[in-house]
């Protein structure tokens, strides 16, 4: 009902990567991590589009841990390529009542070989 709606402040949002379970044994576990960003989300009214805004799912620093993981694990690096994961990330903030608000999505990933210079 957007007689009830108000506008949203997301605060930080948290990402975790989760292996899948039938991927391959000795896959690098990641760390999760937190972003403090303010995102502000206003009550849209009929017609209007919403605002697009993109965050990194893999930034560099979780590739060089896959990648430093990968590469003193023990398994077969080239048969054991790519690697699965299931990646949440949730959203914080509050709405105009100071009522907090959560927000959680996932989505499935691959990771695969990559070369530090792409």
């Amino acid at each position: 009902d957007k007689d009830l709606a108000t506008d949203i402040v997301i605060e930080k949002y948290t990402i975790e990567y989760r292996i899948s379970e039938t991927d391959a044994p000795g896959a690098p576990v990641l760390s999760s991590r937190t972003v403090y960003k303010t995102i502000y989300l206003p009550v849209l009214e009929e017609g209007e589009d919403p605002e697009e805004h993109y965050i990194d799912l893999v930034d560099l620093d979780t590739k060089s841990e896959f990648r430093t993981q990968w590469e003193q694990g023990s398994h077969d690096p080239f048969q054991d390529l790519p690697v699965r994961y299931q990646v949440f990330y949730t959203f914080y903030g509050q709405n105009v009542f100071g009522k907090d608000v959560t927000i959680t999505a996932n989505i499935n990933i691959t990771i695969a070989n990559y070369d530090y210079c792409e």
